[in-house]
């Protein structure tokens, strides 16, 4: 091995061993270990990739900025993406649309490794041994801005803290990029619990667990890089190159808020995001809570003294919640509606010991405990929900009540046949009398 080339090995954060080539001028080019040399030029942006840890939703949304929209279109056919990537467009931004869980990996990936900021180490290692941490010397050298989001009166919007890294393993191939990252890159985190090791990323971040962590629905999001950012050599010859190309790359936009899944909390609520299977949500084809039957009939599965659990894709602030947030009626057989009063929650517990969890699930259960005195056959419960009084909860810091500038933007209708007999205690869906209301907490 040359003397311009020093082979150093040492951990990464997450236990990772890394080789890197620190070199004193050129390229990391060794055709003994099959070694390609570094690109020449600038330090480009090559793709964003985002990645919700299966957070959101029951499958992991994995998201490539850099992948083309949809492959059947014309501008987008004859794409190399298109042509020559087994996975087409699976991973853009119209199949594989970022959601607000999606920053719980957030990577730029880059031409090659961005090493040093403003000609300084950008990760410094210790002069002797291994190193027990790696960190950032400064890491605001990554970050995001928002618009449609969340402000307050001084100007600062609703972007989640993150814990920043530099991740040099990945290349810019990847059988499974959900699995196998890309690489090298910046990493953003926004995560929502913190460990108790020496590498946790609160820690190393300054922040405190977060439950509610995360970006907002429907807001457009950029990152911003430090212009001082560069790869090994730090001379100006390979400074970040930050281009109108570069710029879309590092933009994105959150799905709207909206309801994922409606049912009775017993882990198997229909799915109602990206399917009509279960209804609409409108007076029409409402939500069906009913599980469904290859009949077409539905299986009633809602108790007279159960509630019923519509989960969201983000946390609902529960301080603009009214009167008529919700409002339910009960028809048995051919009779006519009759009013029930019902409290609507994103907590349940018991009276000032409830817990909100993620604040992503929403609670409709009847006041009184029960939607009938006694369980008749053919009860229907029939729910509407003012989507105009279902506000996601803001990301500023602390996240502030009735801040969150997002709605559900309609009326939601959900449907239910009621068991005509006690479910018993095997019941696994949530009771009525767990439903506890906001101002109880």
């Amino acid at each position: 091995m040359g003397a311009s080339q020093q082979c150093v090995f040492y951990l990464v954060v997450r236990g990772l061993a890394v080789a890197l080539c620190l070199l004193g001028s050129g390229g990391c080019n060794d055709y003994l270990t099959g070694q390609d040399g570094e690109p020449s030029g600038p330090l480009r942006v090559t793709r964003l990739t985002l990645f919700d840890l299966g957070r959101s939703r029951g499958t992991a949304v994995f998201t490539d900025t850099s992948v083309p929209a949809d492959c059947s279109l014309a501008e987008f056919r004859d794409a190399s993406a298109c042509l020559d990537n087994a996975f087409k467009d699976r991973y853009g931004i119209l199949k594989s649309p970022p959601n607000p869980d999606s920053a719980r990996s957030l990577r730029v990936v880059f031409n090659k490794s961005p090493l040093k900021l403003n000609g300084m180490a950008l990760e410094p290692l210790p002069e002797e041994g291994l190193p027990t941490v790696l960190s950032l010397t400064d890491p605001s050298v990554i970050g995001l801005v928002c618009t449609g989001c969340s402000q307050d009166d001084q100007g600062n919007r609703g972007v989640p803290a993150t814990y920043n890294s530099l991740q040099l393993t990945g290349t810019d191939q990847s059988p499974n990029p959900a699995r196998y990252a890309y690489g090298p890159g910046l990493q953003m985190e926004a995560v929502t619990e913190c460990e108790t090791d020496n590498s946790d990323p609160c820690r190393l971040a300054g922040i405190a667990a977060d439950p509610y962590r995360a970006l907002e629905p429907d807001s457009t999001y950029s990152v911003v890089l430090n212009a001082g950012l560069s790869a090994r050599i730090g001379d100006g010859s390979d400074t970040l190159l930050i281009d109108d190309a570069a710029r879309s790359l590092l933009r994105f936009t959150t799905e709207a808020f909206k309801p994922l899944t409606v049912g009775i909390g017993d882990g198997k609520d229909n799915v109602v995001d990206g399917t009509a299977a279960s209804g609409e949500g409108s007076p029409e084809r409402p939500y069906r809570i009913d599980r469904p039957t290859a009949d077409g009939k539905g299986e009633a599965v809602l108790d007279n003294g159960g509630a019923v659990q519509v989960s969201l894709n983000a946390a609902v602030d529960e301080s603009v919640f009214s009167s008529q947030t919700a409002t339910a009626t009960v028809t048995v057989g051919d009779g006519t509606p009759t009013a029930v009063a019902v409290t609507v929650s994103n907590a349940k517990g018991a009276p000032l010991m409830c817990k909100f969890g993620s604040k992503r699930k929403l609670y409709i259960a009847p006041t009184s405990g029960s939607w009938l005195g006694q369980p008749m056959p053919g009860a229907v419960v029939r729910i509407t929900l003012r989507g105009s009084e279902l506000h996601d909860l803001s990301q500023l810091s602390g996240h502030p009540a009735g801040k969150g500038v997002h709605v559900i933007g309609r009326e939601l209708t959900l449907e239910a046949t009621l068991l005509d007999r006690p479910a018993g205690a095997d019941y696994a869906g949530v009771m009525a009398s767990a439903v506890v209301p906001p101002s109880g907490c």
